[in-house]
């Protein structure tokens, strides 16, 4: 198993497993699991997740994840 955290924009915060107004959550995932299968877990359709960043570095759905990795979540921007 590895434990990774993940830290998902204002927008996202609904799929956070322990309470929206979290910050941040750490999850354990099989070994070999990727950026999918973290969004699969929380349950976050893979269209919302406009920009994925691994340890500060843009990612892709296949990136394979690594004990202790944070990913970041973020939808697309919107505005006015």
């Amino acid at each position: 198993m590895i434990r990774v955290s993940i830290k998902l924009s204002d927008l996202m915060r609904k799929f956070y497993k322990t309470s929206p107004r979290a910050r941040k959550e750490s999850v354990e995932l099989p070994e070999g699991s990727t950026v999918s299968d973290l969004l699969d877990h929380y349950n976050i359709p893979h269209e919302k997740a406009h920009l994925l960043v691994v340890n500060r570095r843009k990612a892709e759905l296949g990136t394979q994840l690594k004990d202790g990795d944070s990913v970041w979540v973020l939808p697309l921007a919107h505005g006015g």
